[in-house]
């Protein structure tokens, strides 16, 4: 092959590796240009606004983790609005606690409104103990876990060291715990009359 061809042959090579550099170039480029614009357009997209789930939840049955649950409570629309546009901790600030705790994951926000002592569940069990100061019977809220938690019903004049030994273990054992108020004063009644025959 003379020299001139070997030339030719060898700058026809070098456009040809030079092209091929130049279309992968362009074609890389091109690539990078179209994720660009995908993500812009990801970025651009508007999420969607968070669910907001309004509850209510009682203090004391949360504490003795009693079997129910928190009730749904109808919200505002008005202020989802209003909340939609704020951080998390904002609407945390907001809806502080005690009154209130918030929670949420990535597609909804919970705002539950804690609310002191039992539920109206809860509130129609009695059941008998002592009272604050350890002297006398009470009636009591709710189910004997709870203790005085739940607050007192009734406060009798039924003197604790009056009842026997036996009577008291079973009362402190939540044998005397109440489904119906009628059944309560039935028991009330005879604590009552044991009462009255050791004045």
């Amino acid at each position: 092959m003379d020299k001139a061809n070997r030339l030719l042959l060898a700058a026809g090579t070098l456009i040809f590796c030079f092209s091929a550099a130049l279309t992968y170039l362009v074609l890389d480029i091109q690539s990078m240009a179209e994720q660009e614009k995908n993500t812009a357009l990801a970025n651009s997209e508007v999420a969607a606004p968070p669910t907001f789930i309004w509850q209510e939840r009682y203090e004391v049955c949360k504490l003795y983790e009693l079997d129910c649950k928190p009730q749904k409570i109808d919200g505002e629309q008005a202020a989802e609005e209003v909340l939609a546009s704020l951080e998390l901790a904002e609407i945390a600030d907001k809806y502080a606690l005690p009154e209130w705790s918030v929670t949420a994951d990535k597609e909804q926000i919970v705002l539950t409104k804690n609310l002191a002592g039992l539920c109206p569940k809860h509130k129609k069990i009695y059941h008998f103990g002592k009272n604050e100061s350890g002297e006398y019977l009470a009636v009591l809220y709710g189910p004997y876990q709870v203790g005085s938690g739940g607050g007192t019903y009734l406060l009798t004049d039924i003197a604790w060291q009056q009842i026997s030994t036996e009577e008291q273990e079973k009362i402190l054992q939540g044998d005397y715990e109440f489904y119906l108020q009628e059944d309560m004063i039935t028991a009330l009644d005879s604590f009552s009359e044991l009462n009255a025959k050791y004045e």
